[in-house]
């Protein structure tokens, strides 16, 4: 069964930073084409870039009880500080964005019609878990 959303009306909200906008961006950007800097799991990635300025690629996640391969095209919309992942054969999108009023990154997914903010998705603590990992983003646009 493919992964549900939670549909809580908001996704995980990372702490607070102090990183100046462009630097969490550069991170966000980056995170697009070296996901295995960022997540754990993450066994293969292969990426090229679309005619329409989007990325797509094709990332294998090995997880406890099963791998699975990932096929997105993915959008940088800087105006927003925000990235679509759109995943192939779902009706969700994936979104990170930098929220420079709360100084925070936020992961959501939302529903690709509607673009609905769905919340995040219903696996066993994984709230807690992508709060460690927007953490670890903050950290790695440290470096950049």
């Amino acid at each position: 069964m493919a992964p549900q959303p939670d549909q809580k009306d908001h996704g995980v909200l990372g702490p607070q930073t102090d990183l100046p906008t462009e630097q969490m961006w550069k991170a966000l950007v980056d995170k697009i084409r070296h996901p295995d800097l960022y997540l754990p799991g993450i066994v293969a990635v292969s990426w090229r870039n679309s005619d329409d300025g989007s990325v797509y690629r094709e990332m294998t996640v090995e997880m406890p009880t099963t791998t699975a391969v990932m096929i997105e095209d993915i959008y940088a919309i800087k105006e927003q500080y925000r990235i679509e992942f759109r995943i192939r054969d779902s009706p969700y999108n994936v979104v990170n964005q930098y929220h420079p009023d709360k100084k925070a990154i936020e992961y959501f997914v939302e529903e690709k019609e509607t673009h609905k903010n769905v919340g995040w998705w219903n696996w066993p603590n994984a709230r807690e878990g992508t709060y460690s990992h927007i953490s670890g983003q903050y950290e790695r646009a440290k470096l950049l």
